[in-house]
Order: structure tokens, then C-alpha cells, then sequence
């Protein structure tokens, strides 16, 4: 999910939130949310939701030699 999170938002910074976009030829063009935000925006949500889910379950006291808990940011404060 991080992966594709950081390529959504190397697309979102490239290319914008929004594109013209019309329904044919005749219409005039309209600007609108691009598809790929839609999908960052989602899935940004997830992803927040799973790191809380995981960050709740690490265990309340660290120990100081406990690596993994270091790099993770020492557990819940």
C-alpha cells in the first residue's frame, strides 16, 4: 500500500488533483477531480487505519535494547 501511495503521489504532484475533461467534441471542457486522488484518497484512509490498527498492538513499555520497537518509534507513548 506505501508503494502505491508514493507513486499516487508522484502522479498527484505531476500532473494535479484535477484535469479538463468533456463528455465529447461538442461540449465545452470542465475541470474535475482526476480519477488517481479518488484512489489516493481512499487508500491513504486505509493505510492510516492499518498503521493505527498495528501502532495499537505494539506493547505499552519498550525496552531499551528492543531494536524494532526503536525503528517503529517505541511503541505507544
Amino acid at each position: 500500500m506505501r508503494a502505491s501511495l508514493e507513486d499516487f503521489e508522484e502522479d498527484l504532484d505531476l500532473n494535479g488533483f484535477v484535469e479538463e475533461f468533456a463528455q465529447s467534441e461538442k461540449q465545452e471542457p470542465y475541470e474535475r477531480k482526476r480519477p488517481v486522488a479518488d484512489l489516493y484518497n481512499t487508500m491513504n484512509t486505509s493505510y492510516q487505519k492499518i498503521i493505527k490498527q498495528l501502532t495499537d498492538l505494539l506493547p505499552e513499555g519498550k525496552d531499551d535494547g528492543d531494536e524494532l520497537l526503536e525503528f517503529v518509534g517505541g511503541g505507544k507513548r
